[in-house]
């Protein structure tokens, strides 16, 4: 029989949202620009956040969570170059606030895949130099920020976003090009480790880290080119990424070169944990390095097409645990109109969380994707991730079974032995 599972006392249960997908009225910024050619779903006001983030904070406490992990919108912020919008800080700071007063752990990340105009106008990511612009806004922001926040994130999944921008072109500015692809990941590790100093510098006490999308890749077949194309796509996305900070080597085609200040620039991993990937070699996926991802084979499929996977979050704690640092689950969650299928989601993976907890990996949290519905991206309003519901309408947030399920888990720490046999025998 299953007994009931416990997590450390200190143990942070939140959720995480980032600011293009929820405030409402971000028009600065690239993903805005190409909403306007109609080349994405229109964002809107999104979930009204920006004037509802009382609403929401005190939501969260309620329902008894103790972690949050938003990010701050750089081009609300900052709408042109020389620009500096104080009263958009000062509603960050106001969250900030808000949630300390609640007793919630504020989980601050500084860039979440959205630009400023002005600075993908001036070459974005694309050229190396442009760091110093976000190296800028992080010092303004962390001397701001820094009474109220512990946690930092610096980047949103730069591997993602650079593939997802410059090599499958399924995201801004929609390009095709492999050598783009490992250009724009430079940039982006760089300006991890540049915002890692800063924040050091501001504050020796904090504790920071970029949120990496870790993926299983697993061949198709047995077969010696389904396993070659498999490594490679999880050299050329995961282990690209931890080496860099592991050893400092900025990631290349042919060259690849030290800088010296990304290695050992983390005091923690951030995992984004979704699903695994089945490949197949196949020659004319040239840009995805002759890899082909099968999604959607497995058992039990979310609404996005996503095989769901717990066992491969294990995994990625397992092969986290040889460089020796402490884990938060920056995000994880399910796009799903069954509820009940939510709940069995979080249970089975928190199970495989307290597996690797019980073999010695340093988990200090788990932030559920995501707190409320949202816009998903390339993907819109449809996909329905949220713990609260939200019409898109009237912005009425209406908590789930599973949001209270999980203020119940937060509160207590515990996974309940029902509960954990009912999910784990579903499987």
């Amino acid at each position: 029989m299953v007994e009931g599972l416990e997590f450390p006392p200190n143990f942070l249960f939140g959720t995480a949202t980032s600011s293009h997908q929820i405030e409402g009225g971000n028009v600065h910024n690239d993903w805005y620009y190409w909403e306007l050619k109609n080349k994405l779903p229109k964002a809107g006001l999104a979930c009204n956040s920006w004037e509802l983030y009382e609403k929401d904070v005190r939501l969260m406490a309620e329902l008894g969570y103790n972690a949050y992990r938003f990010s701050v919108e750089w081009s609300r912020i900052q709408p042109e170059v020389g620009e500096w919008r104080g009263d958009a800080v000062e509603r960050y700071l106001d969250v900030l606030k808000l949630l300390r007063e609640y007793s919630i752990e504020p989980i601050v990340t500084l860039h979440h895949f959205t630009n400023p105009m002005w600075f993908v106008k001036k070459g974005g990511w694309e050229k190396e130099e442009n760091v110093n612009y976000f190296v800028n806004f992080v010092e303004k922001i962390v001397e701001v920020f820094k009474e109220y926040v512990r946690i930092w994130v610096t980047v949103n999944e730069p591997a993602v976003l650079a593939y997802m921008g410059w090599g499958s072109g399924e995201y801004p500015p929609f390009k095709r090009d492999a050598f783009l692809y490992f250009k724009v990941l430079r940039s982006l590790l760089i300006a991890h480790a540049e915002a890692y100093k800063v924040i050091k510098n501001a504050d020796a006490s904090s504790w920071i880290g970029l949120a990496k999308h870790f993926t299983l890749f697993q061949p198709a077949r047995n077969f010696f080119l389904d396993r070659l194309a498999a490594d490679t796509a999880h050299g050329s996305f995961n282990l690209i990424v931890v080496e860099a900070l592991e050893k400092g080597v900025l990631p290349g085609v042919f060259i690849k070169r030290k800088y010296k200040n990304l290695r050992g620039a983390y005091d923690f991993w951030g995992v984004n944990y979704y699903t695994r990937h089945i490949i197949r070699f196949n020659p004319l996926k040239i840009t995805s390095l002759f890899a082909e991802a099968l999604d959607g084979v497995g058992d039990e499929v979310t609404d996005m097409g996503w095989d769901v996977y717990p066992e491969g979050l294990y995994q990625v704690l397992i092969f986290l645990k040889q460089y020796g640092k402490p884990v938060i689950i920056t995000e994880n969650g399910i796009a799903t109109q069954n509820d009940g299928q939510r709940i069995c989601f979080i249970v089975r993976h928190l199970y495989h969380v307290w597996r690797a907890l019980r073999e010695g990996v340093d988990v200090r949290g788990y932030m559920y994707w995501s707190f409320i519905d949202n816009y998903e991206w390339n993907h819109g309003f449809g996909p329905r991730f949220g713990l609260v519901e939200v019409d898109y309408r009237t912005f009425e947030r209406k908590p789930k079974e599973s949001a209270h399920f999980y203020g119940r888990l937060a509160k207590s720490k515990t996974l309940e032995k029902d509960c954990l046999e009912k999910c784990l025998m579903a499987n």
